[in-house]
């Protein structure tokens, strides 16, 4: 058996209305032993609900290597476009004239 890995290319079908995206300025996260669950959603300035727009549900495997590939893209970002600057404290994001702000908020 040798030991060079094989590429194999699997064609990639992306409909139209999934590729132009949906714009998050939410994100939360929970898990059980089986899968890890992905919200994505938005808040509006002034609205005091978060509209969740997708849930990505990802078994413990593929969520690990969503960290890696993710964490390898921020880092090759930063590289090239300096730090991302982080808010203080997760309740800043929301504070955006008039919208939700305060403790148990879901964001991490």
């Amino acid at each position: 058996m040798s030991d060079k890995v094989r590429e194999i290319k699997i064609p990639v079908k992306i409909d139209d209305d999934i590729a132009s995206g949906t714009y998050s300025n939410f994100f939360n996260m929970f898990h059980n032993p089986g899968e890890f669950i992905f919200d994505f959603g938005r808040i509006m300035p002034g609205k005091q609900e978060f509209k969740i727009l997708s849930r990505i549900i990802l078994n413990p495997i593929h969520a690990k290597q969503f960290l890696r590939i993710l964490t390898e893209n921020i880092n090759r970002f930063e590289k090239n476009f300096g730090k991302i600057q982080e808010f203080a404290k997760p309740e800043d994001i929301l504070n955006m004239g008039g919208g939700v702000k305060g403790p148990g908020t879901p964001i991490h």
